[in-house]
């Protein structure tokens, strides 16, 4: 699609314009951009718009027209409500067009290249953007180019990225155990080395090789392969986990980060003392990854921001709550990972809390990483000696939690029953958006037969519609619970006799910024 509506243009502007192609392109786009919302606006003021969410034509005050599929959504229907219309001058996305809302500042999905075809456009960019140097271009010149362009609000720049591509689909950098066969001497050595980032989320010590299932980004490791440019935007990783990058080859990626708790909300004011209009018709921005502010503006306005130049066969690595971003500076491939100490835990809290307010879904269970760990088989061989002690702690609030709201859940809903845990793993609460593991409220429709699902917490909010169609639903009895709090504090009492070396220095305590 980006290739239809972008790329073409570029490369037949190429051949045409010469040295001017870059300057001349740019000013086409954003003439093109202008005529497009004077079309639409004119069309929209003759056309009976409803909103396709709700499907009303009321409160058309209120009510957007998306610039791509022309479609119309109310401010207030809006995950989250927008609380300011955007402005004037410049394009607004639907949820379905751009997640990010907002393409001018986001990302699309584009063509398929091949590894030497990606290489090839890779070159041809960096080559025709520095074509006036007459010579290579260092890094701190890259870098300087890439602040200008980003500061620049009418400046628009089309920069192709492999990002995220599945390492069982694509393959890895590194031997992998689950689909290579071994070959002996050196491959072997590196198949059972600790830095594998195919075997790193399973090793002892990390909460991730209790789960079940595997997840793609997480415990599956994805590729990237990036160009002059090529950008991964402010974010921290998913329910604020570790990452773990590493550079296969080619040019260097620049790397802004922070520290996590109070270096996560420092930096966060500053992001939206940056850009407050942003913000606010975008609460949900920090969890987009499409936006970038120069580390020098942060850092004046309070943000404490660190800067790497990570080199091929270097690591880099985050810590929980820490936001990331930066850029590469040419052609290059690299590949990350998540993994999870105990150390995490209290940032698992903090970070599964926080998507709860914004309705946001997790890539996983808080509460199952917690369960499934403790009623490992494993879990006493593998677990280090202060985690027992730090999932005793968590452990004892989810369960004095659980057995608050379930007493309530139970007593005003007869009809229950027990299921699997993974009945519940892949089900969604209706209101938070949050994995209802422990136990749910299922909402049947008996003229439909659809079901929807609630967790213990927002099951109340429907209670007026009638408890006959509502069935509780629990995983594990408050006797299970109570047994796993004693095996975890046995387990801590038991630790508390061996001494380990730290492997990780312990990182800040979490700040919920909310």
């Amino acid at each position: 699609m980006i290739y239809e509506l972008y790329l073409s243009k570029y490369e037949e502007r190429v051949s045409k314009n010469g040295d001017n192609f870059l300057e001349d392109f740019e000013k086409h786009l954003v003439k093109e951009r202008q005529e497009e919302k004077a079309k639409l606006a004119t069309e929209a003021a003759v056309v009976d718009l409803t909103c396709h969410k709700c499907e009303s034509g009321k409160d058309d005050e209120q009510l957007l027209i998306c610039d791509s599929c022309e479609t119309g959504w109310h401010m207030f229907c809006m995950t989250p409500p927008m609380k300011r219309l955007p402005p004037e001058d410049e394009l607004w996305f639907c949820p379905n067009c751009d997640p990010g809302a907002g393409k001018e500042f986001g990302f699309d999905v584009g063509e398929d290249f091949s590894l030497e075809e990606f290489k090839e456009y890779a070159t041809a960019i960096r080559n025709n953007w520095f074509h006036d140097l007459g010579r290579e271009p260092t890094i701190d010149e890259i870098e300087e180019q890439y602040w200008k362009i980003s500061g620049e609000a009418e400046r628009l720049v089309y920069i192709p990225y492999g990002s995220d591509l599945d390492t069982r689909e694509v393959g890895s950098g590194f031997p992998n155990p689950r689909n290579e066969k071994h070959s002996g001497g050196e491959y072997d050595e590196y198949l059972r080395c600790p830095w594998n980032l195919n075997i790193f989320p399973e090793l002892n010590g990390s909460l991730l090789s209790y789960l079940t299932e595997s997840i793609k980004g997480v415990t599956v490791p994805w590729l990237y392969l990036g160009m002059i440019f090529s950008s991964f935007c402010y974010h921290t990783e998913d329910s604020y986990m570790y990452s773990i990058n590493y550079h296969h080859f080619g040019a260097p990626k620049i790397w802004y980060g922070t520290s996590g708790g109070k270096g996560a909300a420092h930096f966060e004011a500053a992001m939206r003392s940056a850009a407050p209009k942003l913000f606010d018709a975008n609460p949900g921005l920090f969890y987009h990854l499409t936006t970038m502010v120069s580390p020098i503006d942060l850092m004046n306005r309070g943000a404490k921001v660190v800067r790497a130049v990570q080199n091929p066969g270097e690591f880099v690595m985050t810590f929980p709550q820490a936001y990331h971003g930066g850029f590469s500076t040419g052609f290059n491939c690299g590949e990350a990972v998540n993994f999870i100490t105990a150390d995490w835990i209290p940032f698992g809290r903090a970070a599964s809390a926080r998507y709860k307010i914004h309705k946001w879904e997790p890539v996983f269970c808080h509460e199952e990483i917690i369960l499934r760990t403790v009623f490992s088989p494993y879990f006493k061989r593998k677990a280090f000696p202060r985690d027992a002690k730090l999932l005793y702690a968590e452990l004892a609030h989810i369960v004095a939690r659980e057995r608050a709201l379930r007493e309530k859940m139970l007593f005003g809903i007869p009809t229950r029953r027990r299921v699997e845990p993974s009945a519940l793993k892949h089900k969604i609460c209706e209101e938070c958006k949050q994995i209802p593991f422990l136990s749910a409220v299922e909402l049947r429709n008996p003229d439909t037969r659809c079901k929807t699902y609630f967790c213990s917490e927002h099951w109340t909010t429907l209670q007026k519609e009638g408890r006959e169609e509502f069935v509780a639903l629990y995983t594990h009895t408050d006797e299970e619970l109570k047994q796993a709090l004693t095996k975890v504090k046995e387990a801590s009492i038991s630790h508390r006799k061996i001494a380990k070396k730290e492997i990780f220095p312990v990182p800040q305590q979490p700040i919920i910024i909310d």
